[in-house]
């Protein structure tokens, strides 16, 4: 028995504690990036808060200047003004401003997904850091019934030793 904690001791020593040094702050080397293409939900609901049931939106007040030239503004639309078809392939599309939207779109939700996976990263290798970290974890329990050795002389005799 204290050869086997000896060894078990010499284990910790040499390659777990060692390991875990070595890992550092795995949480810190995650890297996440949210992925939307066009027609997803994402790109769904931020077309809906922006244009409603409409297939553009002008984001200011659009009026007539004195030289009967309209004064242009940003407009916010999919594919184009007049339809609330999406743009073809998986790129966001349409107009800048949308295509501008959904980058800080997704930019925000890369970092939420960012935070949380590094999150549960960083729980989850505490938690198993605090398994290795004390070596009682590593032992086995072994029953009293596995302990059974032969009798000298006898083939298959087994008896159990005195504890």
């Amino acid at each position: 028995m204290a050869r086997a904690e000896k060894e078990l001791d010499a284990l910790f020593a040499e390659h777990i504690e060692p390991f875990f040094r070595g890992v550092g702050a795995l949480s810190e080397q995650v890297q996440v990036d949210a992925f939307s293409q066009e027609q997803d939900e994402l790109h769904q609901f931020v077309d809906c808060m922006m244009v409603g049931p409409y297939g553009a939106a002008d984001m200011h007040a659009r009026f007539e200047t004195a030289a009967d030239a309209g004064f242009v503004v940003p407009q916010y639309h999919r594919d184009a003004p007049g339809s609330r078809a999406f743009a073809a392939g998986i790129a966001t599309g349409g107009s800048p401003l949308r295509r501008s939207v959904m980058a800080a779109v997704q930019a925000t939700a890369s970092a939420y997904a960012l935070a949380g996976v590094r999150t549960t990263a960083h729980e989850t290798m505490q938690a198993v850091r605090s398994t290795f970290h004390d070596t009682a974890n590593l032992r086995y329990p072994v029953p009293a019934c596995a302990l059974r050795v032969p009798v000298s002389g006898q083939r298959g005799a087994l008896r159990v030793p005195a504890s």
